[in-house]
């Protein structure tokens, strides 16, 4: 039997900034650029998580994670206040004070969701249960140390479950910005605030770049976006290698508008007249979509163009 709690909640949150940039739809021209280096880190991790993991999320950059899910990955997020299965954030009006993340939250539940106690939920975490945790953090050593739980000084309600999660064998996964708010470096050759975990932490997300901690130290495998190496470089408090094949990820572009560009351009240079009405008579339902424009579309659209023929596909 399930009973409802009727004790007032004064610090619960009712949230739903979720949907402020709901199924992947990125309008980019009016973000300060803070907004656009968190949007880039959790873009980015999205990419980490694939189908029936189950995933801790920690609180602040990373419960924006989800929202930038592939639509083909299916998860189990967990959370340590005693969630299996926990869902988006409900809608104005559809908020339930008694169903609540870790970070006092108002969320949901998704179909097939399980709800138990904190102590199961530990259980679940300590016995190697929970695949990968994302997690933020203050400072990052070149060894893989973390620092996350508390600032020297500063009032804190309690360590909450990061040292579990960092301890318990899963794929710890840290996202944060590459800088503090003084511009001074966040990954280091050692962390100067007290730790969560020694040696836990297996890659580093954050707005410049992606690391990889092995057992010989920082490896470099990705910069985002705009970001140079000249960038990492003066901005990172230890030194690291730099993997052979280093990538240049795009990855704050909206696609879709990118993509979109293109064939503007290609349906301007053509002659076809049904290419033009092609382009006008979707003109509108395109602009307003909320989903990425996917390469097999464009490949549809060419081939389209090419066999100049009188129906005109359909965008799905």
């Amino acid at each position: 039997m399930l009973l409802s709690n009727t004790m007032p909640k004064k610090e619960l949150k009712f949230c739903n900034q979720r949907y402020e940039f709901d199924d992947k739809e990125m309008d980019l021209s009016n973000l300060k650029e803070r907004h656009k280096s968190r949007f880039r880190i959790v873009k980015r991790a999205a990419q980490e998580l694939k189908d029936n993991m189950v995933v801790n999320l920690g609180i602040g950059i990373p419960t924006l994670v989800p929202n930038f899910l592939p639509n083909n990955v299916k998860l189990w997020l967990q959370s340590e206040n005693g969630i299996l299965g926990v869902g988006r954030y409900p809608y104005p009006g559809e908020e339930d004070p008694d169903l609540i993340n870790a970070g006092k939250e108002t969320c949901t539940a998704v179909k097939g969701a399980s709800i138990f106690s904190s102590s199961q939920s530990f259980g679940m975490i300590r016995g190697g249960h929970v695949h990968c945790s994302i997690l933020g953090a203050m400072q990052v050593s070149s060894t893989g140390d973390i620092a996350n739980w508390i600032v020297p000084g500063q009032f804190v309600k309690g360590m909450g479950g990061a040292m579990d999660l960092v301890s318990s064998g899963s794929h710890v996964i840290v996202t944060m910005e590459h800088t503090d708010k003084n511009e001074q470096p966040k990954i280091l050759e050692k962390c100067t605030l007290p730790l969560t975990g020694m040696q836990c932490v297996k890659r580093i997300i954050t707005d410049l770049c992606v690391f990889d901690i092995k057992p010989d130290g920082l490896h470099l495998i990705e910069l985002l976006d705009n970001a140079t190496l000249e960038d990492v470089k003066a901005k990172t408090g230890c030194k690291f290698e730099i993997k052979s094949d280093l990538k240049n990820v795009k990855v704050l572009i909206a696609s879709y508008f990118v993509l979109f560009s293109i064939l503007v351009l290609f349906f301007f240079f053509c002659d076809s007249g049904n290419a033009k009405e092609y382009l006008s008579q979707y003109n509108e339902k395109v602009s307003t979509r909320s989903k990425n424009i996917s390469f097999s579309q464009i490949q549809t659209f060419v081939e389209f163009h090419q066999n100049n023929t009188k129906q005109l596909p359909s965008i799905k």
